[in-house]
């Protein structure tokens, strides 16, 4: 899922499991809904998405409107950490990578992960895209998309 606050922010949500236990809040969906709408600032955005507590584990793309304004909010329900990219671009695919995870992997979302985003990050090297057609090519990379995936 994904969505644009047009000249502030975009996100996207996915997919990340964790053992932590699930919460009683706000769901996910309506969370970034409310973000989206509410939001007026790549900051506030931030802020919020760090801070408010998660019904369950996901990671969000947080983008914004100047070249720095790029991060991966890492979540469980009651956890975060941000990942802040030292290069021109970021990269997100379905594992933590700074919290803490204990999950045995068994699951085809993280027995993947690290592949697709390692692959993710060589195309970037070699060829930065500047337009739709050289990201979706990324996207749809065989060693990148996962066959549950929808773009």
């Amino acid at each position: 899922m994904s969505g644009i606050s047009p000249g502030k922010f975009s996100l996207t949500l996915n997919a990340v499991l964790s053992e932590d236990t699930p919460e009683i809040a706000v769901p996910v969906s309506f969370l970034l809904r409310d973000i989206l709408t509410y939001s007026n600032t790549f900051q506030d955005a931030r802020a919020k998405l760090e801070n408010t507590k998660f019904a369950s584990d996901c990671l969000i793309l947080l983008s914004g409107v100047s070249s720095d304004e790029k991060i991966v909010i890492e979540r469980t329900p009651n956890r975060f950490a941000t990942r802040i990219s030292k290069t021109d671009y970021i990269v997100v695919t379905n594992d933590y990578k700074q919290i803490q995870n204990t999950t045995s992997g068994n699951n085809l979302l993280q027995t993947t992960s690290c592949g697709r985003y390692e692959r993710a990050e060589t195309l970037l090297k070699k060829a930065m895209p500047y337009n739709l057609e050289g990201c979706m090519k990324i996207l749809r990379d065989e060693g990148v998309k996962m066959s549950i995936t929808v773009q």
